[in-house]
């Protein structure tokens, strides 16, 4: 979402771009849900979109002006979302039992606020890491517990900090891949295992922000696209 201002030099991608392709990645995935009928293709070349999400997430929390402004712009945009999410998914206006990914990212950036916070949030951090996995599984956020786990990852394991240094950059990388995994494996399953293959234009990213004002474009990108494929979906029933 936001994105860091942070440049390196050894990037092909910058924010925008690798919004995009995340924004790519998510719609083959829910083409291939909603249109394709769980088209195994389709479905695991969209893995890859969430890690790059969960990457940028954190790279825009690093350098936002409002931590608060955010977290709550994340909160709008999934209210605004869970119509679209559910129609499109589930076939329904209100389908109370899953929530859309946009609640997951909100709450994975809260649990990051604590622990960046100074002050008494910093040191119950790890006790509200516990309680957001529980609320993540109790309110069936999509992704569950793996999205926030996967956040907090990268919060804590992330490529671009490496910045230069090679063999850093590697033992990075082979830890955020091992830890990703793991969270794959015992939360979601082995077809999430495609989505190790996103930390290659991840580990692209040069930093840069690119052109300004398109912003609201990929918040509203979510909604827009699920509920234009739930209108096909119906078409062509």
């Amino acid at each position: 979402m936001d994105a860091g201002m942070k440049e390196n030099n050894y990037g092909i991608f910058n924010s925008n771009q690798l919004k995009i392709l995340a924004c790519l990645f998510m719609l083959c995935d829910h083409i291939g849900l909603i249109l394709l009928n769980d088209n195994l293709i389709a479905r695991s070349i969209g893995r890859m979109a969430f890690p790059i999400f969960a990457f940028l997430l954190v790279e825009g929390m690093k350098h936002t002006s409002d931590m608060r402004k955010y977290i709550i712009r994340l909160i709008l945009f999934a209210f605004i979302s869970e119509v679209p999410y559910d129609l499109a998914v589930f076939g329904k206006v209100i389908y109370i039992q899953h929530q859309n990914i946009f609640f997951t990212l909100a709450l994975g950036l809260l649990v990051i606020y604590c622990f960046e916070d100074k002050g008494k949030l910093q040191k119950w951090a790890y006790g509200i890491l516990a309680i957001s996995l529980m609320a993540a599984l109790i309110c069936k956020l999509d992704y569950s517990i793996a999205g926030i786990l996967i956040i907090f990852s990268f919060y804590k394991l992330s490529p671009h900090n490496a910045g230069k240094n090679g063999k850093e950059r590697i033992c990075v990388n082979m830890e955020l891949a091992a830890v990703t995994a793991l969270i794959d494996v015992l939360f979601i399953g082995t077809r999430q295992l495609y989505s190790l293959f996103s930390l290659v234009p991840i580990n692209m990213y040069n930093g840069k922000r690119g052109k300004a004002g398109f912003k609201y474009v990929f918040y509203l990108f979510y909604p827009v696209h699920l509920l234009v494929l739930w209108i096909i979906n119906q078409l062509v029933v």
